[in-house]
C-alpha cells in the first residue's frame, strides 16, 4: 500500500457496529485532510477537516449521522484545496456486546483512488457538503 491523496471506505451502524477511521500521514510534510461522510444514497452527512503534521495520526470516530446507519467514508488530503499525495487510511469496524463483555473487530486499509480524481472529488464536496 502506497499513500495517496484520496482514500475510500465504508461506515458502519447496523447491527450494534461502530465505525473509526484513521488517517496517518507518513511524509515529513504538513497536509490538511477532508473527511466526508456520505449515506448509501451518496448524500453527504458531514464533513471534518484537520491538518496533519509529518507522521501524525487522526482517529476519528464515526459520529451519529441523521440516523442513517451505512455509507461511505471519502477522505481527501490537498493544500490550498489542491490535492496533495500524503496520506494512508484504514478503517476499524467495531462490535461490542455488553453481556458477557466482548469486543470484535476488523481493520482494513482504505482503498487509494487515483489522483486524477481527486481534485474533481475535493472540489465537489467542499461545494455540496455541510462543513
Amino acid at each position: 500500500m502506497s499513500f495517496s491523496s484520496y482514500l475510500v471506505g465504508t461506515w458502519e451502524r447496523r447491527f450494534g457496529l461502530g465505525t473509526t477511521i484513521q488517517i496517518v500521514n507518513p511524509t515529513l510534510d504538513y497536509v490538511e485532510v477532508l473527511i466526508a461522510f456520505l449515506d448509501d444514497k451518496e448524500e453527504c452527512l458531514k464533513t471534518m477537516k484537520s491538518e496533519l503534521s509529518p507522521n501524525d495520526i487522526w482517529e476519528i470516530p464515526v459520529p451519529k449521522l441523521k440516523k442513517k446507519k451505512f455509507g461511505v467514508v471519502k477522505v481527501i488530503s490537498h493544500r490550498d484545496h489542491k490535492a496533495e499525495l500524503g496520506i494512508v487510511g484504514f478503517q476499524r469496524h467495531i462490535l461490542a456486546i455488553p453481556k458477557p463483555v466482548e469486543i470484535a473487530f476488523s481493520e482494513a486499509p482504505l482503498a487509494a483512488i487515483p489522483k486524477k480524481y481527486a481534485q474533481p472529488e475535493l472540489e465537489r464536496l467542499l461545494e455540496k457538503c455541510p462543513h
